[in-house]
């Protein structure tokens, strides 16, 4: 029997993607945000192959590309701008029939609210608060001071989950590294290209970029969280300007073509991944349930997948808890090898505890046809 109300707790890409989903399904969603407003923030985000496939089951990734800059090369250099390596984006893309799009945030949230409509968002209503009964609906407590029965409650509310506590999960988060973001304002250097990414990586740091439309760029940068003091608007452009130092000048160009105000730093969690997801009419989503570091752009992507295999596995099974148990055991082996490639890929960049042997087998030092077959298998969704 299918549920009357699916409740999803959190608005961002994946319960944003889910709600979607969902409702093409035709199910009856309400997705409840913390955020008083959806308001344009963050920088940008690369939408790899597999997310770009899993939006086109949805509709969504020809609105997606229009707004976004298609990436065909990722270019990988050392400190001083001397080439490591170049990936061939391109022809992974006409394989596997989907572009690699890079995006900033706020235009990705724009397409995700225009697909959703009217209706299905509820901003101002954090999930504060879940009880599930032995039978019947779960309640949840919002920070609106609302109480709201649901058949199925989806925790999509990111890596501090509330419904993850609330299910018992305790896994421990922890923090390596802090990620700093910005948009550069042209002339803002880069690759020069404008459909290629780039990425600088040695000394304990990592630098990347990838160009935007409108002629902008988002960059990134990340370190070990050991390392920096507390820093924020101007003060923060500084640390990293000198942080970065004697690297390649396109960096230093980047960073300072970018306002100070638009500069933000937050720490990178991770967390072991679950033994279970879920329990009766309750499941997770995105970060709720992976968290993963940012070195295989795969943290969004992993979330638009979830998205869409949720709603296939609950249009498919004869009750709801059937098909959250059905897509559980669908995604959980999937998005753990996905942390565990992300997380190894950040340690290699920050030199951590990795001989040079080790580091030549990450899929930045393999040769080209291996490169290749790699990223086409963790690329492919279906």
């Amino acid at each position: 029997m299918r549920p009357g109300l699916i409740v999803i707790a959190g608005g961002g890409i994946g319960g944003l993607t889910a709600a979607i989903a969902l409702r093409q399904a035709g199910f009856c969603v309400r997705v409840l945000e913390r955020a008083e407003s959806l308001r344009p923030v963050g920088a940008g985000i690369t939408l790899q192959v597999n997310a770009m496939a899993a939006l086109a089951k949805l509709g969504l990734a020809e609105g997606v590309a229009a707004r976004g800059q298609q990436i065909d090369f990722v270019v990988s250099h050392r400190p001083d701008g001397s080439r490591r390596t170049r990936v061939d984006l391109r022809s992974i893309s006409t394989q596997l029939g989907a572009p690699c799009v890079s995006i900033h945030r706020c235009e990705l949230q724009a397409e995700l609210l225009r697909a959703l409509g009217d209706g299905a968002l509820a901003t101002g209503a954090g999930v504060q608060g879940l009880e599930m009964p032995a039978a019947g609906r779960s309640r949840l407590q919002t920070t609106s001071g609302e109480t709201i029965e649901a058949d199925v409650v989806i925790g999509a509310d990111g890596v501090h989950s509330v419904v993850r506590r609330s299910l018992g999960l305790n896994a421990r988060e922890s923090t390596r590294y802090v990620c700093w973001r910005g948009v550069a304002e042209p002339p803002a250097g880069g690759s020069g290209d404008p459909h290629s990414g780039a990425g600088w990586w040695g000394n304990g740091l990592a630098f990347g970029c990838f160009p935007l439309a409108g002629n902008r760029l988002y960059w990134y940068a990340t370190h070990r969280a050991d390392q920096p003091k507390r820093v924020e608007g101007c003060a923060a452009k500084r640390w990293l300007l000198d942080c970065f130092s004697g690297w390649d000048a396109q960096i230093y160009a980047m960073i300072e073509a970018t306002p100070c105000d638009a500069i933000f730093g937050t720490p990178i969690f991770e967390m072991a991944p679950l033994a279970a997801w879920g329990r009766g009419a309750v499941t997770l989503l995105g970060d709720a349930a992976h968290p993963m570091t940012p070195s295989m752009g795969q943290g969004g992507g992993m979330a638009i997948e979830d998205a869409v295999v949720l709603a296939r596995c609950l249009a498919r099974a004869p009750d709801a808890v059937a098909g959250l148990r059905a897509y559980e055991a669908a995604r959980r082996s999937r998005t753990a090898a996905m942390v565990r490639v992300s997380g190894r890929m950040t340690a290699i960049a920050h030199r951590e505890g990795l001989s040079a042997a080790a580091a030549r087998l990450a899929i930045p030092f393999a040769p080209q046809w291996l490169r290749t077959r790699q990223l086409r298998r963790l690329y492919r969704f279906e």
